[in-house]
């Protein structure tokens, strides 16, 4: 049943809560996404992931040194020093560890390196079982289907190959052949709840299968009683089912017997799905109330914040952030929501004084920038405004959508002077290579960018490509549409206002 605990709060709130040891007595930092109207999209920022470079990876926690549950995964690197990187599991957030940074290899480096490994003799399973995972984490499926077979007939009894590949075809929507590689996986090792919650998370399509999914998180979490995981996934999965009632017993549970801040956050952000608001509001006041850390207190007032707003009671909001200010205002993630919220409150001096200072807690965090250069195209500063995108492709340059948002800001502009279309059409064109040709917003960028230095029978071939990427009823199929028919009577796309349209009334840009 992959994505049912993955609503928008639920996955701000697990990002929030994803924290762990950093070093003996050292504060851990991890900065988080805000769910709000133009900022709630999904964003495949790969440049601070890490892959292993061997197979016997081990992780330093500040106490002890530990083997990771899998040989092949993805880490994000959350601080680098003096030659060691602290990592953390995308898979598991809680589990944090220091390692050797010749250990690892950044993802966009990584394909190129076992692909040098495969070339210069490596006959293990391992370096085609990583650069499929690789391959994988980026949607080049096909083409990781054909690593993990070769590296499953390198080894037929390798479990995380058998498990990359069931991810993979569950990706492709073969669900068969997903299912039969988690079976093949669980007759090798039965009592893995890993591979159980993997296998339950498949999308099921009867009752049969949905009974089969609970039977498989009943026996992980009988095999692992003390992982909360696995029963935040099944509280997941009772809410997607509508089982409203054994959902909240679920996760009042979770709370009730797990005191550390990642489940705890989870299960509340699981009320909140519930909306259950209440009930959220009193879980948090009750951990503030044990004078916890100043970081879970810090991300308490957060999640406090992001309820209000949901409840539209924006004053209490603010009053929250304040309060998450006041506890550490050398973090950014509170300023970047009261920049947020106060900027559609048109209280534009303090939206602008808060992202100010965002940028100064952490002038490395790409979003700020982004956020900075929207509301500065706001108030028609359309060079400053230009200028912070530039620095959030600099820090995010591997994001196709960093890419992407630049070139329409570029192609759209209506500052005579400001859109320039060449530079608009290299950016889209970054943004559709980091996305391998397959983001049928990245292609509609593109189609705008030539439209705008009129290029229009590129620009339609590219929108009819991006038409074509769209799922079935997708509401930008109108829209895209239109823009096809406008570079096809050779006219730009940028958005003229209907009497703008008709000739009524000059266009901005004339």
């Amino acid at each position: 049943m992959a994505g049912f605990y993955r609503s928008r709060v639920a996955a701000l709130v697990l990002v929030l809560g994803a924290g762990g040891i950093a070093r003996a007595g050292e504060p851990e930092r991890l900065s988080f996404h805000i769910p709000l109207a133009g900022m709630d999209r999904h964003r495949d920022d790969h440049t601070r992931e890490v892959v292993p470079t061997g197979p016997d990876l081990k992780l330093w926690n500040g106490r002890t040194s530990f083997t990771p549950r899998l040989s092949t995964t993805i880490y994000a690197v959350e601080r680098t020093e003096a030659g060691q990187r602290l990592l953390r599991d995308s898979s598991l957030p809680a589990k944090h560890g220091w390692v050797p940074a010749g250990d690892v290899v950044p993802l966009k480096e990584a394909e190129g390196y076992f692909t040098a490994a495969i070339q210069a003799g490596d006959t293990r399973s391992f370096p085609f079982l990583s650069r499929g995972l690789v391959r994988y984490h980026v949607g080049e499926y096909d083409l990781a289907l054909a690593d993990l077979n070769e590296a499953l007939r390198r080894d037929p009894r390798s479990v995380e190959a058998l498990s990359w590949r069931a991810s993979t075809h569950s990706a492709m929507h073969h669900r068969e052949q997903a299912f039969a590689d988690y079976d093949h996986a669980l007759q090798l090792q039965p009592n893995n709840p890993h591979l159980l919650r993997c296998r339950a998370e498949i999308t099921p399509t009867s009752k049969k299968e949905i009974d089969r999914a609970f039977a498989d998180l009943d026996r992980a979490i009988q095999i692992a009683p003390s992982e909360p995981i696995f029963r935040l996934v099944r509280a997941g999965c009772n809410t997607a089912l509508k089982r409203r009632d054994a959902a909240l017993r679920e996760l009042q549970e979770i709370i009730r017997r797990f005191p550390e801040p990642e489940p705890f956050l989870a299960a509340v952000a699981g009320l909140a799905e519930l909306k259950e608001y209440r009930l959220a509001r009193a879980a948090i006041h009750a951990r503030l109330d044990q004078h916890p850390d100043r970081d879970l207190a810090y991300k308490c007032h957060i999640v406090l914040a992001i309820i209000d707003e949901i409840e539209r009671r924006h004053s209490r909001a603010r009053s929250e952030l304040a309060a998450a200010i006041a506890i550490d205002p050398s973090k950014e993630d509170a300023y970047v929501f009261r920049a947020a919220i106060t900027s559609r409150d048109w209280d534009v001096h303090q939206a602008f004084a808060d992202i100010d200072s965002a940028i100064r807690a952490n002038p490395a965090n790409g979003e700020s920038y982004e956020m900075r250069a929207a509301m500065r195209y706001g108030k028609q500063n359309y060079s400053a405004a230009i200028a912070d995108m530039h620095t959030s492709v600099k820090l995010k340059s591997e994001d196709p959508e960093i890419h992407e948002r630049l070139a329409l800001m570029l192609a759209s502009c209506p500052e005579a002077g400001i859109s320039r279309g060449p530079e608009a059409v290299a950016e889209a064109t970054r943004a559709c290579e980091l996305s391998r040709w397959k983001s049928p917003t990245a292609l509609d960028a593109l189609a705008e960018a030539e439209a705008e230095a009129g290029h229009y029978l590129a620009a339609a071939g590219h929108q009819e490509n991006a038409i074509a990427l769209l799922p079935d009823n997708d509401e930008r199929e109108i829209h895209y549409r239109r823009s096809l028919a406008r570079y096809r009577d050779h006219k730009p796309a940028y958005r003229l206002s209907l009497l703008e349209e008709w000739g009524i009334r000059k266009s901005r840009r004339d």
